[in-house]
């Protein structure tokens, strides 16, 4: 199961959009772990945690994913890390790293956008080899799928809205179709919640190719925390259940940055 850390991200970051104005929904010191289940089977845990300022980048706040996979007769031993670099004051990624470790076989994946210029550079790299670097001009709005779940969390995800949105992978980029379907109660390990059901297309390949649309359950409030996420992809179908949410503080914008005009 070498693609199950890949996976395991991508299933609680699987979507992004241009977003303007504040982060209200999250803040530092929120955790979220998932759980996530393969053919009914349990494969492993997610959990990301966003961070306080970089020293030295006022407004940037870490977001760190860990994945890790339950090692036994089905899968592999997996150790994965993303670190994403969010701008809190204009609400939008700056770049995603992620270290891979799938049964001991090691990669190195990066993005660092550049908004202002339109560009966004990817570099790729295997243990032992030399990395592959490219430099690929991206649209407005355009994100790396690790920072897409935080970029839809501030959107208000009224039913009914329909969007399409512009992803860029190490070898792609393809237009993702999200639509918000309805509000329903949801049963979860943490008890009913009343939810937001999320409907999206993908394009990826291969043994992340999807069979049919995901489906993604947010909380019905200004967190809009994902409870569960539901993927039947090539490789089988693979469910992500929220297990523990812990709270961040509240962020208000910096004076500076309030002042900003929006993007559009």
């Amino acid at each position: 199961m070498s693609h199950l850390a890949r996976l395991l991200v991508t299933l609680v970051a699987v979507f992004a959009t241009e977003v303007s104005g504040h982060t209200t929904a999250f803040g530092p010191g929120e955790q979220v772990t998932f759980r996530a289940s393969f053919l009914g089977i349990p494969a492993g845990t997610i959990q990301i945690t966003v961070g306080a300022d970089f020293p030295d980048r006022p407004g940037v706040w870490p977001i760190v994913a860990l994945a890790r996979s339950d090692v036994g007769l089905f899968f592999f031993p997996i150790k994965d890390k993303v670190v994403i670099q969010w701008d809190a004051d204009q609400a939008r990624t700056l770049g995603m790293e992620m270290w891979a470790d799938e049964n001991h076989r090691r990669q190195r994946i990066k993005f660092t956008f550049d908004h202002g210029d339109g560009t966004a550079a990817v570099v790729y790299q295997r243990e032992g080899q030399n990395p592959s670097q490219k430099q690929v001009a991206v649209e407005t709005g355009t994100a790396d799928i690790a920072s897409a779940l935080y970029l839809l969390r501030t959107r208000p995800l009224e039913p009914g809205t329909e969007l399409v949105i512009p992803i860029v992978t190490t070898n792609k980029q393809f237009p993702l179709r999200v639509v918000v379907e309805r509000r329903e109660m949801l049963r979860t390990v943490l008890g009913e919640r009343s939810a937001v059901r999320v409907r999206l297309t993908t394009d990826f390949s291969g043994n992340l190719r999807a069979k049919r649309d995901m489906v993604v359950y947010f909380t019905d409030d200004q967190a809009h925390v994902p409870l569960r996420i539901e993927a039947d992809l090539a490789l089988g179908s693979v469910v992500a259940e929220l297990t523990e949410f812990h709270s961040g503080r509240s962020v208000s914008p910096r004076p500076e940055a309030a002042a900003r005009p929006e993007v559009h």
